[in-house]
């Protein structure tokens, strides 16, 4: 479809249709995986828009180049693309779609690891929205919100923020949003100690993710449902979860995802003591978090290749990899890092206790 308009729109000379046929087409090749197609249809889109100097067309074609890279896990370009598009979104006058970009750079750096700044811009965006009565934006600076303090261990506050955020949508009628949250909360209410809620919730979450046709967020509830079945000791479903998630996030290309799959099946190793094939898991997920920039699933898989070493009884290896994780969830203000703190001062207490005393010469 995207075509014909586009072979239309160059068979005549107006600009405006041109340039929205490029945004078009390049939306649709990423909907439809051909991701290395896209820059060059937003590239040509961007022109036409300078050109007309229409600087909200240029936002859109920037905030769509922002999606597509936070897709493919590249953060600090898809940083950089938001950061263009809210300043052509402000030049512009648009302050609905200036809240949206606060947001989607919000979403950018909760993947990135760096939620002090999540939760900011989210509280920004937030009150743009709220400000304008934009109430499908509100609900988006709300989920966020929840996503990015839930890491820090404030529970409640992110609980309160998620269901505010189900509430919009609900009143609004975006069941799309309403049922992608299912999986946030699920992963709270996981945290909480509330297995039966979180079962139930991630269960519908896989299921009307599926109806919808979303496969990226059904990915992550199927990550999440696992992580439930693993608490819950049914370890057979939560394998079976776990893989899913890892198939569905490697068609989609995404790497951060497949590492999050990984880690969870690396954890489950753990939980059934088969440290050798945790190994084997936690990193692999290593090297993908490392090489698309996710720092806390590689301070995930380091915590989990530590705890693999110890089972092992290698313990100097166990406290190397475990220090490497403590300072990662340090960094980023990972509730996790009290854990870790805790087995890692174990390690070296037992290491001091083990160490014969220090021989002096008689005075």
């Amino acid at each position: 479809m995207c075509e014909k308009v586009l072979a239309g729109a160059q068979d005549g000379d107006d600009l405006a249709i041109l340039a929205l046929a490029h945004l078009q087409l390049g939306a649709a090749l990423a909907v439809s995986g051909q991701y290395r197609a896209v820059p060059a249809a937003a590239k040509k889109a961007l022109a036409l828009y300078r050109k007309l100097g229409d600087r909200a067309g240029q936002g859109d074609v920037l905030i769509g180049l922002a999606s597509l890279n936070l897709y493919v896990s590249d953060f600090a370009a898809a940083a950089r693309y938001a950061e263009r598009a809210f300043d052509a979104y402000r030049a512009a006058g648009h302050i609905r779609a200036k809240a949206e970009a606060l947001n989607q750079l919000g979403i950018i750096k909760f993947h990135a690891g760096d939620y002090a700044s999540a939760a900011s811009l989210s509280r920004q965006a937030l009150a743009s929205c709220r400000e304008i009565g934009f109430r499908r934006g509100e609900g988006d600076a709300l989920l966020y919100l929840g996503l990015a303090l839930r890491p820090s261990g404030d529970y409640p506050a992110a609980s309160a923020a998620l269901l505010e955020a189900q509430a919009i949508y609900r009143a609004l009628g975006d069941r799309y949003r309403e049922v992608f949250s299912y999986s946030f909360l699920a992963s709270l209410q996981r945290l909480t100690g509330d297995y039966p809620a979180a079962a139930a919730s991630s269960e519908s979450a896989v299921r009307e993710l599926g109806d919808i046709g979303d496969r990226s967020g059904q990915a992550n509830a199927y990550n999440e449902l696992g992580l439930v079945q693993q608490l819950t000791g049914d370890y057979a479903a939560a394998a079976a979860s776990h893989r899913a998630a890892l198939r569905q996030f490697g068609d989609l290309g995404d790497g951060l995802g497949k590492a999050d799959a990984l880690n969870g099946l690396g954890e489950l190793s753990l939980r059934t003591s088969n440290g050798l094939e945790a190994a084997a898991y936690h990193g692999e997920a290593l090297a993908l978090a490392r090489a698309v920039g996710g720092p806390f699933e590689e301070a995930r898989a380091l915590e989990g290749l530590g705890r693999s070493d110890l089972l092992a009884g290698r313990t100097h290896e166990a406290a190397e990899s475990l220090r490497q994780a403590l300072s990662i969830f340090e960094r980023i203000g990972a509730v996790r890092a009290e854990d870790v703190s805790v087995t890692l001062h174990s390690i070296e207490a037992s290491a001091s206790a083990e160490r014969p005393p220090v021989r002096t010469r008689p005075g």
